[in-house]
């Protein structure tokens, strides 16, 4: 598999119409993406040797977003993202695209946005996402 160019791991934003059509946040430069999964711990005093044990194959799972890049104000993801940003109870549906892997969709609440700007600068933003509630998966 040849590498993948970073500008090609896109981040999206529903418009919350029916039906739904997704924005690209534009201005990103650094996006990261991490799916977790956290065991279920069962472990009790009687637990041979006392030894760590978990709950089968169950895990908790989780997905965090974060990324930084150049303020463009210029499309609908970017007004779609201060929107959901300042309603603090807003879960917007949200899509990571990762070319030659797949898309992971479902549901985000905007954990932080921040903006920056130096005198002789471009205004920089940064965003914080965590999944809040079933993230779908589609293979490439």
């Amino acid at each position: 598999m040849a590498a993948q160019a970073g500008a090609a791991l896109l981040l999206k934003i529903s418009n919350g119409d029916s039906p739904e059509t997704f924005a690209t946040i534009g201005g990103l430069r650094s996006p990261s993406f991490s799916h977790n999964k956290q065991a279920i711990d069962i472990t009790d005093q009687q637990s041979t040797g006392r030894w760590r044990e978990y709950l089968g194959a169950v895990a908790t799972q989780s997905v965090g977003v974060s990324g930084s890049g150049v303020f463009t104000d210029d499309g609908a993801g970017d007004t779609a993202l201060k929107n959901a940003a300042i309603d603090a109870a807003a879960m917007i549906n949200f899509q990571i695209v990762i070319p030659d892997f797949g898309t992971f969709e479902g549901p985000f609440h905007v954990t932080s946005l921040e903006y920056s700007g130096e005198h002789e600068g471009a205004v920089e933003f940064s965003v914080s996402l965590e999944s809040g509630g079933v993230i779908a998966f589609t293979a490439a």
